[in-house]
């Protein structure tokens, strides 16, 4: 199943620092019911205890240590040591992504305050758990509370957790037969998202009998993640769509082609979701036992394909 760790006050914990919680009705009544949820708070599993005093970052953006607001209490050597033994444990090692907290000084995933020693300008940086995390599984898809509220933002998310999950498993059981047929699934997905790393990643395929094994799969992994991290368009989903609509060739007749031309341009015009024509592509690719009929864009997971209705 899924999994995807999560601050754990966004799922009504009451965790923070003043016995509260920021609850996200998202996270916490929807996203709940297709995925397994790992909640974690570094600062009560730390011992910090609730309530507690607040704390900030100071010091280096590089290497910034978390400091009690009133006290000035130093609780960096503490945090260190329990997130060097918490980002090994399995929990953490099995994730399909996270979810981070905004704005706090342990799970802030961008943007949070780091206050110079002595006077001038705030740096900006993420938190230190989100650091360490981030540090220990870079591929590992990330997002925020606030930014999750884009409907895009969101949408993509949900696409990166699934193909993350899928890219794990090829790494697990890695050859170079079973990178060509992950490859070929993800083609048309790929090209909705960065057609030009579509490009970079078929070469790789291409030349895998000649780079070491080890090398490859670090390269093909980091560039899938990152070409998936980029947004689709309405432009580049109807170039896929075109482009898959056109390989049907005389397959289909006049009067089916219009309809998928008819159904392609009432997407682009936002008339219709998404799942309107790549259904109907789906249908006419099965009819004619075309290969594009099995890729992942036009068969989504079940629970990524439910999570994906709500964006």
């Amino acid at each position: 199943m899924i999994t995807i760790g999560v601050s754990a006050c966004l799922l009504g914990r009451r965790v923070r620092y003043d016995g509260g919680h920021k609850r996200h009705g998202w996270i916490a009544d929807i996203l709940f019911r297709h995925v397994r949820l790992v909640a974690v708070c570094p600062e009560v599993e730390l011992g910090m205890g609730i309530p507690r005093e607040t704390v900030r970052l100071v010091g280096s953006p590089d290497a910034p240590r978390l400091v009690g607001c009133d006290t000035g209490t130093d609780w960096t050597g503490r945090m260190q040591r329990y997130l060097r033994r918490r980002i090994r444990r399995d929990d953490l090692r099995s994730l399909d992504g996270f979810i981070f907290k905004s704005k706090s000084p342990s799970c802030a995933l961008r943007g949070l305050p780091i206050r110079p020693q002595r006077g001038g300008r705030a740096a900006a940086g993420p938190g230190l758990f989100a650091r360490a995390l981030l540090a220990a599984y870079p591929l590992l898809p990330a997002e925020d509370e606030l930014r999750l509220e884009d409907p895009l933002v969101r949408d993509t998310f949900i696409t990166r957790v699934f193909c993350y999950r899928r890219l794990r498993e090829l790494m697990a059981r890695f050859s170079p037969e079973r990178l060509a047929r992950f490859h070929e699934a993800h083609t048309t997905l790929l090209a909705a998202h960065a057609p030009a790393r579509l490009r970079t990643l078929a070469a790789m395929v291409a030349a895998a009998g000649t780079m070491a094994r080890a090398e490859l799969k670090r390269r093909y992994a980091a560039e899938f993640m990152a070409a998936l991290a980029r947004r689709p368009t309405v432009a580049k989903h109807a170039a896929v769509l075109r482009k898959l609509s056109r390989s049907l060739g005389r397959g289909v007749s006049d009067v089916t082609r219009q309809k998928l031309d008819t159904a392609i341009e009432e997407y682009v015009s936002r008339r219709v979701p998404l799942l309107v024509p790549q259904t109907l592509l789906k249908h006419y690719l099965e009819l004619n036992g075309h290969p594009a009929a099995r890729h992942v864009y036009l068969n989504p997971d079940p629970a990524e394909l439910m999570l994906r209705a709500y964006t």
